[in-house]
């Protein structure tokens, strides 16, 4: 694993399209930067022990690979503003809730690839 101090913000897929299609209505918004996010940090550490609660794999030790710890990091990358432009968007889909699904989704179609044996391979 990498640096799990550092705190990042979060965008589900189907918020981001949903986004993406309210932003076709709104105007002047031609040409400009669209970030989106929760609008809430979650620690990469707390971020895992909810992936490792979802995995049912608690009791499993994650090591830190320093080779892979960047020689500088951003302590904390955050979406400040929910909204997009006058639009009505806001991410409705919480991170806990991503995670879940893709776990689950996860457990249920591992066998899809070769390399994976069913289920978790722990």
């Amino acid at each position: 694993m990498r640096n799990l101090e550092t705190s990042r913000d979060f965008a589900c897929v189907e918020d981001t399209v949903r986004a993406m299609v309210d932003a076709i209505e709104v105007e002047k918004i031609e040409g400009e930067i669209i970030n989106l996010g929760m609008c809430e940090t979650q620690r990469m550490k707390d971020v895992l022990a909810v992936i490792k609660r979802e995995a049912q794999a608690e009791d499993k030790e994650v090591v830190l690979d320093k080779s892979r710890l960047r020689p500088k990091d951003v302590d904390v990358l955050s979406q400040i503003m929910p909204r997009l432009g006058n639009s009505k968007w806001v991410p409705s889909i919480t991170l806990e809730e991503v995670i879940g699904r893709t776990t689950k989704w996860h457990i249920d179609n591992c066998e899809l690839w070769s390399y994976e044996k069913p289920r978790w391979p722990w």
